[in-house]
């Protein structure tokens, strides 16, 4: 990729540089862990759960799609060899 270039991910109101977006996950999770280390209610250990439990959601969310679109494209792939070698 083009270091002048910034892809840009479309959210319904909004742009997100790939940076901000691949990042978010981490910063929830690292807010969260410092919501339950620091702030001693059962509020502050509830924000923090969550903030983790989000981030986890999150990552696991993105990495399932990731994988389907690469699964989809190695089953087009074979598709598209098999069709030509039968040629």
């Amino acid at each position: 990729m083009d270091d002048t270039y910034i892809r840009l991910r479309k959210s319904p109101t909004i742009w997100w540089p790939d940076w901000l977006y691949e990042s978010m996950p981490f910063v929830y999770a690292v807010t969260g862990l410092a919501t339950i280390c620091h702030v001693d209610t059962p509020v502050g250990y509830g924000a923090g759960a969550l903030l983790l439990l989000a981030a986890l959601v999150i990552l696991k969310m993105r990495n399932d799609y990731r994988n389907l679109k690469e699964t989809i494209r190695l089953a087009e792939d074979l598709m598209e060899y098999r069709k030509d070698s039968s040629d």
